[in-house]
This record gives structure tokens, sequence and C-alpha cells, in this order.
């Protein structure tokens, strides 16, 4: 990382991947192995899906049992093995007592590239009512801002006011979704003063500026779908950093709107004012589709699946009303592109709120709260066990209640993660939000740093872990194994590395097996 060598580090530990028979004792014959001893570890885990079951009136629904359940994979039927319902405040079949896997993270993501200050600000005391007392025993809350990088403003915590007193920090701040809407603004204010087409310009200019304008809108566009792709790059890596605690994992994405093609209503209120100049400037009917964003929003999806991570968002935009305000043409005219602006800001934001088992609202604030505050309060998940194994696909799911009358909303998919997947996001949680623990006693230390040519620090790091807790395979006059080592790094401007696996072998001469108990090795 660029901009200090003071990064934060973030390390954790796969299982040696030599798991094999101890060494043999002394004066035993070696036995034999073949060429290649190492095996990989798989790890039976329990997939869990949160349920939420509404009756015809939009009411939760309560009291239903495991067999009252049909649950899916890849359109297969799946034995549910395990079944936790939440009723309220009260777990449902335990003693007050929440079980690991069903504690919760909730994540409040406000995205400050799209949101502008007044509905940031708006929104802020109506999250400080709703945080107020909504903890269960073990349940945490943390708060994240995005304005370029992710910045964790109050890590996981218990204590409601922790929260209240970040969200007083946040109000203070900027926020860069004004800066958008002006751009946005100014280009419909040009299309909007130019000379009618059906009017002769005296200037005889009315096709350059066609052509200028037409270019602003695809600079526009453009510029938009990138920092939209930043933004959803960001909530992927997020959502990976949660995938690596116990439990439920909710985020509260708080946006302005995110378009599913950038520019589009622009372009359609230059083709109701231009569009005799389509040629002069180039024009195409399809220049809005060339920076769709639907498949970065599926990515984000799959991810957010893959890491049991489901997506509440919140559009607060400021054009749902009528983004065409400033654009002088015809009534129908001006209403269409108020309808695209709408749609596009916010249909992508409903998709991946559905598809994660979320909920989605515009601008409805209240009523979104509520139904959010039921679903955490009354849920059921079911949980089972894969019968394939950890294959890094995507499988679709599917769950119905036999009372065929009844709504049900879950996730659509999960993905069988690997060992290494799953070491990695444990690794970034770690590392973003300082969760998790050290089951193998590993220490770390920066040993030196050197600054190359390009401004960027290069950190030796000592990594120790004690011997005993590797698991090591005879062969010949020497033992052998291999560790995973996974290493990030973290700048003091929030910004991360990718999460790097390095493979070390391992290597114990006979004669010096014994010496080493209860010492500590050094592998990178």
């Amino acid at each position: 990382m660029g901009s200090s060598a003071a990064a934060l580090l973030g390390l954790a530990m796969l299982l040696p991947a030599a798991l094999a028979a101890p060494a043999a004792p002394a004066g035993a014959a070696a036995p034999a192995t073949p060429p290649e001893a190492f095996t990989e570890s798989v790890d039976v885990s329990v997939v869990n899906v949160e349920v939420y079951v509404d009756d015809r009136d939009g009411k939760r629904v309560h009291g239903l049992k495991r067999e009252d359940f049909e649950l899916t994979e890849d359109g297969r039927p799946i034995a549910i093995s395990n079944f936790y319902a939440v009723d309220g405040e009260a777990p449902a079949g335990t003693a007050g007592s929440i079980p690991d896997e069903q504690r919760l993270y909730l994540a409040i993501f406000f995205d400050e590239r799209s949101l502008t200050v007044t509905a940031r600000n708006r929104m802020i005391p109506v999250l400080k009512r709703f945080v107020a007392g909504r903890l269960r025993p073990g349940d945490r809350l943390l708060l994240v801002s995005y304005n370029g990088s992710v910045k964790v403003l109050q890590g996981a915590t218990t204590e409601p006011a922790a929260i209240d007193a970040a969200l007083g920090k946040l109000a203070k701040g900027s926020a860069k979704g004004t800066e958008l809407m002006i751009d946005h603004r100014r280009i419909l204010s040009d299309i909007s003063s130019a000379a009618s087409p059906g009017i002769p310009d005296p200037r005889s200019i009315l096709g350059d500026v066609a052509s200028q304008t037409y270019q602003d809108i695809q600079i526009f566009a453009q510029q938009a779908h990138d920092e939209i792709r930043a933004t959803l790059g960001a909530l992927g890596e997020f959502a990976g950093s949660l995938s690596g605690l116990p439990g439920r994992k909710a985020v509260l994405l708080v946006s302005g709107g995110m378009a599913q093609r950038p520019g589009e209503d622009l372009y359609e209120a230059w083709r109701i004012k231009f569009q005799r100049f389509s040629r002069q400037a180039g024009a195409s009917g399809f220049d809005s589709f060339r920076q769709d964003t639907t498949r970065l929003f599926g990515e984000l999806v799959d991810h957010a699946n893959a890491n049991r991570v489901t997506f509440y968002t919140l559009a607060l935009p400021q054009d749902v009303s009528g983004s065409s305000a400033e654009f002088a043409g015809d009534g129908l005219g001006s209403q269409a592109i108020g309808a695209i602006a709408a749609i596009n800001e916010t249909q992508p934001l409903q998709t991946l709120a559905g598809a994660t088992g979320g909920l989605a609202a515009i601008d409805k604030t209240t009523q979104f709260l509520e139904r959010l505050r039921a679903d955490l309060e009354t849920y059921y998940s079911l949980g089972y066990v894969p019968t394939h194994p950890p294959d890094g696909r995507k499988h679709r799911l599917a769950v119905k209640v036999r009372d065929r009358g009844l709504s049900v909303r879950s996730r659509e998919a999960y993905q069988a993660r690997t060992g290494p997947e799953v070491t990695s996001s444990r690794t970034l949680s770690a590392l973003l939000l300082g969760e998790g623990g050290n089951p193998f006693g590993i220490s770390l230390a920066v040993t030196g740093e050197t600054r190359n040519r390009k401004g960027q620090y290069e950190v030796a790091l000592l990594v120790k872990l004690p011997m005993s807790k590797v698991l090591l395979v005879p062969r010949g006059g020497t033992h052998e194994g291999r560790v995973r080592v996974f290493v990030g790094a973290r700048d003091t401007q929030g910004r991360l590395s990718a999460i790097n696996e390095i493979l070390v072998p391992i290597h114990v001469p006979e004669a010096q097996l014994a010496s080493l108990e209860g010492r500590t090795s050094a592998p990178a």
C-alpha cells in the first residue's frame, strides 16, 4: 500500500495442509509413504437459510414448524437438518441463549458517493430512533461509510449509544452526491436552453450545440458507471469481510440510487430535443446500454449470497418526484424522463435486496424500517448439510410452505465456498472490522520496511506459530508439512489490498524433531 508505512496488517491461518499420522516411535521403521502424502481437510458445514413468512394481509406468520417447510437445492428436495425459529424477543426452543450461528451483525452502510448532504442528514435522526433499543442479547451493530473507500465509523458493538454517537459525527462530514446532481442538472439545463429544433437558429450553431451536449452526456454516463462499479466493488469487499463472522449478516444500504443504465434519462431528453441531429452527433439508440451495470449488480448478489449477507436497500434519490424539472420539453416528454430516472436509479437496488432475501424501499423511511425490524425479530432459519463438497459453484435455493396462501421470502442461492475462500474472508474480517479469534496462537511482527521508487512501502513480516499446531508427515529422514498463510494490508486511508495466499513448506530433520517441542516456527 502506498500512502503510509504504518499500514494495518491482518493475517489468518488455515489448518496446516499436512494432516497425517504422528511421527513413528524412535527405532521403528519409517512407514512407506506415497510420493505425495499431503491432504486437504474438508469441513462439513451447515448451510443456514433465513426465511420470512407473511400471510395474505402482509402480517408476519408465527408458530410454523420444521415440517411446514419444503427446501430445494438446484431443484432437488433437501432434508432440513437444523430448524430455528425466532418470534420477537424470545427465540423458540431455547432458554434465552442464542446460538452463535444465529447472532446478528447489522451493518448500516452509507453510500456517500451517491447521497446528497440533505438526504443523508435527513436520514440520520430517523436511524438514531431505529437503533435505540434495537439490539437483542448477542446482536451487534456496525456503522460504515463509503466515500471512495470503506471506513468503519463504529465497529461491531452491542451498545446503541455508540452507534448514536457515530451517526452524529457522520452528519458533520461531506457527501459527494450533490456534485453528481449538479452535473446532471447542468446537462438538462443545456438541453432545455437550446433553441427549439423546429425554429431556425439565427446563429446556425444548433447542430454544434447538439453534438457538444451529446458528448457531455457520454462523459457523464461513463463517469457515473465508473463510480457505480467502484461502489459495488466496495460493497462486495465489505460483504466478504462480514462473511468471516459467525451468524446472520445484514447490510442496511442507504443510497442516493445507483443506475442500471447511467445517463439513460439524459439520452432520452437529448433525443426529444435533438433527434434530427443524431447523425451529426454520432448518436445511437444503443448508447444508453453501453454502460449497463446489470452484470455488476448480479456479481454483488452472488457474492452476498455466498457469504450469507442479506441486503436491505433504502434509496433516497433527489429526483424521484421529477428529475426533469429543468427540462423544458413538452409535458409528456418531461414526465417520461422523470419516470425513466426514477426506475433506472432504484430498480437495481430492489433486485439486490430481493435476490438476497431482503427488502427495498424508495424514500419511505418509517414504514421500511418497521418492516426491517420485523425481519430481524421474527424469522425462521432452515439448515441443511450439502450432499456435495465445497466446489465454489452457485447453487439455487427455493423455499415453500405447505400452506400455499402464505408468501415466503429468502435468498435465492448460496455458494459452496472452498477452505481458502473461507479463510480469506476471515482474514478480511480481522483486517477491516477487527473481529476474529486467534485459535493457533499466531504472532505477527514487522521486522523492516523500505520505500521503493513508486513511493510504496515494502514491509518484511515475521510470522510465528507454535510447532504443536503443525502436523508433520514422516518422509525418509525428515518430517514435512505445509502451512497456508493469508496476508492482507489496510492503509491509513482505509484502502485494502487483495488477500494474498502464501504456501509455506516446512522441513524438520528427524534429529531435530524432539527439540522443537514447545517452540515456534517462523514460516513466512
